[in-house]
């Protein structure tokens, strides 16, 4: 294939449009040829993957994109997707559009707003893509049991604060956008607050603190100089949750140490557990906790 049709693909995950294939100088004809050969992987009409190309859910959004004439933007699950959050988005890809062009592509959704509020392209994994602010209203009109989990891992990502998508509901509201009450609902479910959590596992230890009502917790304090995950003040507790891939360097083994040495000393209890603690044995978890706070006298001033 001509030079410029390489550096073309590699920039669009190894995809080939018939007008990309024109503009290199290749014929109409061979374009076809080359996919009934299997020199190309045909994934739509005028929209093909070279040979060992990896087929997966990003490569089969930007296909049904680069595969529409009209202005479309990846949406609704398909942007969530790109964004980064644990949800499928090709089964079906969905996109979003302002023509009124019919756009009809075999496992493709295509939705037409009546709200246009934050409805602008952005680049994300080459793709044009709705931002996470009207992703997370989009998920929650089609998808309302994703955006839960779509918008914590916004939330994570430092994509959205729960600020902002308040600010953003107030945009849409009286304007028919059926999302409006889910992402609502989802973002008053955050046990966490308005602080960004630093990874999945402090919303699972927040979830798991609410489900057995271990009340009196705070979220990102700082004790004795040292923003903690989560502090129980009235009993001078705090419980710490280590994710692998931040806490199993032996330089943060050392760290991790040295803050536990700091907060005993200045009188704190401190109980560490893991991702797979938190995750599979929550019960227990919650038990050893407050257990903990059972064995520690109200400190004074904090009842």
């Amino acid at each position: 294939l001509p030079p410029a049709l390489l550096r073309w693909s590699r920039a669009h995950h190894h995809l080939v449009t018939r007008k990309a294939w024109l503009a290199s100088g290749l014929s109409d004809r061979t374009f076809d040829r080359a996919a009934r050969r299997g020199e190309l992987i045909r994934l739509a009409p005028n929209v093909a993957a070279l040979p060992g190309a990896p087929i997966d859910a990003t490569t089969n959004i930007a296909a049904a994109v680069l595969s529409c004439r009209a202005p479309v933007m990846a949406s609704h699950l398909s942007s969530g997707h790109l964004w980064g959050a644990p949800v499928v988005g090709d089964d079906p890809v969905e996109l979003i559009t302002t023509s009124r062009s019919a756009l009809r592509l075999p496992g493709v959704v295509v939705h037409r707003p009546r709200d246009f509020v934050d409805l602008r392209a952005v680049i994300r994994c080459a793709v044009p893509s709705t931002n996470p602010l009207r992703t997370l209203t989009d998920v929650g009109a089609t998808s309302p049991d994703a955006v839960a989990t779509t918008l914590e891992a916004f939330v994570i990502e430092r994509y959205v604060t729960p600020k902002v998508v308040r600010a953003a509901l107030d945009r849409h509201r009286g304007r028919g956008h059926r999302g409006v009450r889910p992402l609502a609902a989802a973002l008053d479910a955050l046990v966490l607050g308005d602080k960004p959590p630093d990874s999945v596992l402090e919303p699972a230890m927040g979830q798991l603190f609410h489900r057995h009502r271990l009340a009196g917790w705070v979220f990102h304090p700082i004790v004795a100089g040292i923003e903690v995950d989560f502090a129980f003040p009235a009993h001078g507790v705090v419980v710490e949750v280590d994710g692998w891939s931040y806490h199993s360097t032996p330089e943060q083994f050392e760290r991790d140490r040295e803050r536990d040495a700091t907060l005993v000393a200045a009188g704190w209890v401190v109980l560490r557990f893991s991702w797979t603690r938190v995750a599979r044995q929550g019960s227990k978890v919650a038990g050893l906790v407050k257990a903990t706070l059972g064995h520690r006298a109200v400190r004074p001033g904090t009842s």
